[in-house]
């Protein structure tokens, strides 16, 4: 016989979700620094994490501010985690590539 409850008791059911967090990755947090940055000079409105080397994402929205101002800001953000903004336009959107180096 199983050890199962016969449905006759009345058993405490929980109803609360266990949340499991794993440790945040390197590379997770690096790619978190890189957003933040971005976010504060452009609309964001695709993300690409999964680039080749040296790339390490590709972001496909919309400057906020003037370009020159955006590069200069996010220049000097990149710097702190070894990374340099490249900006490409795309139609009538643009990128930026934070390229390690």
């Amino acid at each position: 016989m199983l050890n199962e409850p016969d449905g006759t008791r009345d058993e405490p059911q929980s109803n609360t979700a266990v949340v499991v967090q794993r440790p945040t990755a390197p590379a997770d947090k690096l790619r978190s620094t890189l957003r933040d940055a971005v976010d504060q000079v452009f609309d964001v409105e695709w993300e690409d994490n999964d680039t080749p080397a040296p790339v390490t994402a590709t972001y496909t929205g919309r400057l906020r501010i003037d370009s020159a101002a955006a590069y200069e800001q996010l220049d000097n953000a990149f710097k702190e985690v070894d990374h340099l903004p490249i900006f490409a336009p795309a139609g009538e959107r643009h990128l930026i590539r934070a390229v390690r180096g």
